[in-house]
């Protein structure tokens, strides 16, 4: 689908680290893949969303015996997320790499998500729109402009069980989504195996008429190119 252009850009997270008077703090960006307003891409987006989980840190599955260290930094995430909090991509994500997304932050599918580190919490206090008037936006989308609170102390309750139940359910009702989309790609590509099969077979005939007729000096534009059609679809 050439009108569904999100496919012509390679997606990934940017992940910087940045000093502050409070300590060190680590700030990631990321743009999932857009929906246009369908469920065809949530297994792109579901794939997406457990990568950059996997990247920032699975601390709401199995918190890894490093993610208590005092020096571990916490993480601020930012992006198109493409994504609601009721959306599976959305919750896969906030609950394996347990971000979290306070209440209020009136938020469409542009999200500013903390996690808290060893020694220093973090949290998105406030977020609003600006910039979003017609003449003064630099995209489709309006800006984020966050408000990020950092102090001093161990995090409370950074791995609470229920962040921990939170993934399993979701991780739960993640996998037959993802094992039903493995098995219609899976369908689609025998089927496109058999198309193939039939032009190829369908551009040999072609070519073999076209030779027929060239030995009884009969000469025809249209079969080569249509021969060529046939080769390229295949």
């Amino acid at each position: 689908k050439l009108w569904h252009g999100d496919w012509f850009a390679r997606k990934g997270v940017l992940i910087v680290r940045v000093s502050t008077p409070k300590g060190m703090l680590r700030v990631a960006n990321t743009h999932l893949h857009a929906s246009y307003g369908s469920e065809e891409y949530r297994p792109v987006q579901i794939s997406q969303a457990l990568q950059a989980a996997d990247l920032l840190g699975t601390h709401g599955e199995d918190p890894p015996p490093h993610a208590a260290d005092p020096a571990r930094p916490p993480l601020i995430l930012c992006g198109d997320l493409n994504s609601t909090p009721e959306d599976l991509p959305f919750r896969l994500l906030t609950a394996r790499a347990a971000l979290r997304a306070e209440a209020n932050t009136p938020l469409r599918i542009d999200w500013v998500l903390a996690r808290s580190g060893g020694d220093l919490r973090a949290r998105v206090v406030k977020a609003k729109h600006v910039l979003d008037a017609e003449d003064t936006r630099l995209s489709d989308h309006p800006c984020v402009l966050a408000t990020v609170r950092l102090t001093k102390g161990p995090p409370k309750g950074w791995r609470p069980k229920r962040d921990v139940a939170a993934w399993g359910d979701v991780a739960e009702e993640a996998l037959p989504r993802v094992e039903l989309a493995l098995e219609a790609a899976r369908q689609s590509r025998g089927r496109s195996r058999g198309w193939s099969l039939l032009l190829l077979l369908g551009a040999a005939a072609l070519f073999g008429l076209d030779r027929r007729l060239r030995k009884h000096k009969k000469k025809s534009c249209l079969l080569p190119l249509t021969t060529m059609v046939l080769l390229h679809l295949a």
